[in-house]
């Protein structure tokens, strides 16, 4: 009977959240179809020049996968966005659902698993990127799916294989997740498994790494080969000059500088190792003249604020906003959804950021390597070119520990006694820290609104 009832409590969930998604896809089409903006162009360009076999050499400052994947899409299907949203819906459901269980496997919780299984399905901005022409869901879905097996499997050398090849995939559809790789493989390796032996750690960590390079080598080799550079993508030095340049706290109307930033660093040479040359000089006069202090103040006072901005990548598409790309005139609606955004998308970061005091830590469990990956790319986005878009990425891993927040507060408005919580301790000093963080996220999202 209790099995049933978490069944159905999962079906539940998921057809709730398939209801929410599938009216935000008609908000997408009615009264017409959402503009395509930024990097959309571009992947929706590249899948056009697939399906009609005039190729041209990849911009290394993307990463190819994406663009194969949409054009093999519209090759079949034809140039319709309704069959790649159906797939991404698809792979944001299944996304959901593994990183549930994940959860469930770390906190020994199907109460926490439930909660985090909800928060996933009712982002807005997740839901939203289903429905967009960006490698978001997809990579997010790849990176999800390795993690689900490293965790869940630990032991099985067939899941080290398509861990492998899963990240691999993710690499060759977003490239911010390449220094953290190795970081993971790490875990896996020195991680105090009480059931693997250090020979099957050894197996298995190798047969990721072979797997991973096996999985991203024809591409880089390609590269090599047409454009002199052994790598997949490389966007870094283009997204640090912009970084450095972004103007005011927010990322969008008269801050948004990319556009124009990317025209100039397209015309600056005649291929990506120039182009990068000419910027690295950029860069190092940049930082010259604003002396390594000043820099790292006026990064402080705009990049987070961009970052974690209320309005989002989703909320600024709407009538009225700052990207405005969907054309519904029903204000009613566009209130509701800006409001809807606002609470569920507050709530994961808010609560997401003030849980991670909550983490116990002297026992170490893969919830601290979902630590290191939300700090690794604070620390990236204090110099690189910063959208709020970028919170996808680790948005699972503030799911996590917002779940565990929303698990503290409902023993707390029950009245009860917080049960245990297998890694997690709550005690004053973790409430006082939790308050004191959670406090700070809140109000660097709401300066926009201010």
């Amino acid at each position: 009977m209790l099995k049933n009832n978490k069944s159905s409590a999962i079906i539940g969930i998921a057809i709730v959240g398939l209801i929410i998604n599938f009216g935000l896809l008609l908000v997408y089409y009615i009264p017409s179809t959402k503009q395509l903006i930024g990097d959309e162009n571009y992947y929706n360009n590249y899948a056009l020049l697939v399906v009609s076999g005039q190729r041209t050499p990849d911009n290394l400052i993307w990463p190819p996968l994406y663009g194969e994947f949409i054009g093999l899409l519209f090759s079949i299907f034809g140039s319709h966005r309704i069959y790649i949203q159906i797939i991404q819906i698809g792979l944001w459901l299944i996304s959901g659902i593994l990183f549930s269980q994940i959860v469930k496997r770390l906190t020994l919780s199907p109460i926490v698993a439930h909660i985090s299984f909800t928060l996933f399905l009712l982002s807005p901005e997740l839901i939203a990127f289903s429905h967009y022409l960006w490698p978001e869901i997809m990579h997010l879905f790849l990176w999800i799916l390795g993690l689900w097996l490293l965790i869940c499997y630990p032991q099985r050398r067939l899941a080290a294989i398509i861990t492998g090849v899963a990240f691999g995939l993710a690499l060759l559809t977003k490239s911010l997740l390449t220094p953290f790789i190795p970081v993971v493989v790490l875990f896996v390796l020195i991680r105090n498994y009480s059931s693997l032996s250090v020979k099957t750690r050894l197996i298995n960590t190798t047969l990721i790494l072979a797997f991973i390079l096996l999985t991203t080598l024809p591409v880089m080799v390609n590269n090599l080969i047409t454009q002199g550079e052994f790598t997949i993508s490389d966007s870094s030095i283009f997204n640090i000059w912009v970084g450095l340049n972004d103007l005011g706290k927010t990322d969008y109307g008269a801050n948004e500088i990319a556009g124009k930033e990317f025209n100039e660093y397209m015309l600056s040479g005649s291929n990506h190792r120039i182009r990068n040359l000419v910027y690295k000089e950029k860069i190092v006069k940049k930082l010259e003249q604003q002396g390594l202090v000043g820099t790292l103040f006026n990064q402080l006072g705009k990049q987070y604020f961009r970052l974690f901005d209320i309005q989002t990548f989703f909320t600024t598409q709407l009538p009225g906003g700052g990207r405005q790309a969907y054309t519904t005139d029903a204000q009613w609606l566009i209130t509701f959804l800006k409001l809807y955004s606002y609470i569920i998308y507050g709530l994961i970061l808010v609560a997401g950021t003030a849980g991670v005091c909550f983490l116990q830590v002297r026992y170490v469990n893969w919830s601290h390597l979902f630590v290191l990956f939300i700090i690794y790319n604070l620390g990236l986005f204090l110099f690189l070119h910063v959208k709020t878009r970028y919170v996808l990425q680790f948005l699972p891993m503030l799911i996590l520990f917002a779940s565990v927040t929303t698990y503290w507060l409902i023993s707390i408005i029950k009245k009860t006694d917080t049960p245990p919580l297998k890694g997690f301790v709550f005690n004053k000093f973790r409430v006082i820290c939790a308050l004191l963080v959670g406090t700070l996220t809140g109000v660097i999202m709401i300066q926009s609104l201010i």
